[in-house]
């Protein structure tokens, strides 16, 4: 019945995503492309394996596990940010552009790297380690700016409202990716670029 499936839906996704039945055929090397990207950022995040081997029902579930971490504050808005071009660039179906999402799920799984050593940094220098975990990392050292913030320029820790490109303009996303690359390297100096 309606009231049933009604009472079956799976929880909102609190990051808006495109939404979008795709009913191409689907490239399964295409799909499987976007597998190592995407658990190289989960990895670097912090949060658990996809399967080696996966299929379009499974992206429903990798979009909500990054889902859930979106928002959190005190934490670099650098990394809010990094969440929500990640849930952008993960396919919602047997999109075209499939390979090329892989490439910029993998520069971010990059820029979270970048993102956790730069963050090891600041918290060694406040006499704690990071874990190698962005999510757990980045939240504890918001957690302590709060507390007591640092000399010079502060982080910002708010959630990230800036407006981004849809999931269907990948040009745009591209761009955007690129940015976040270049405000979390290492090599930019100890302050934090606006995102």
């Amino acid at each position: 019945t309606e009231e049933e499936e009604a009472d079956t839906a799976p929880p909102p996704v609190l990051e808006p995503i495109f939404e979008e039945n795709n009913d191409l055929e689907v490239d399964v090397e295409a799909l499987q492309s976007i597998v190592a990207p995407i658990n190289l950022l989960f990895n670097n995040l912090g949060l658990s394996s996809i399967p080696e081997k996966i299929e379009i029902k499974d992206l429903d579930k990798i979009r909500f596990d990054l889902a859930a971490n979106v928002g959190i504050t005190p934490r670099d808005t650098r990394v809010d940010r990094l969440l929500r071009l990640a849930l952008r660039l993960i396919p919602r179906g047997a999109e075209l552009d499939m390979k090329l999402r892989a490439g910029l799920i993998q520069l971010l799984a990059g820029a979270t790297e970048n993102l956790d050593k730069w963050t090891d940094l600041r918290l060694r220098a406040r006499g704690s380690a990071g874990k190698g975990k962005l999510l757990m990392d980045s939240r504890n050292l918001g957690k302590i700016l709060n507390r007591i913030p640092g000399p010079g320029v502060s982080i910002p820790l708010q959630k990230d409202t800036a407006s981004l490109s849809s999931s269907t303009d990948i040009n745009g996303l591209a761009t955007e990716v690129g940015n976040l690359c270049n405000i979390s390297n290492l090599d930019s100096g100890s302050g934090v670029k606006a995102v």
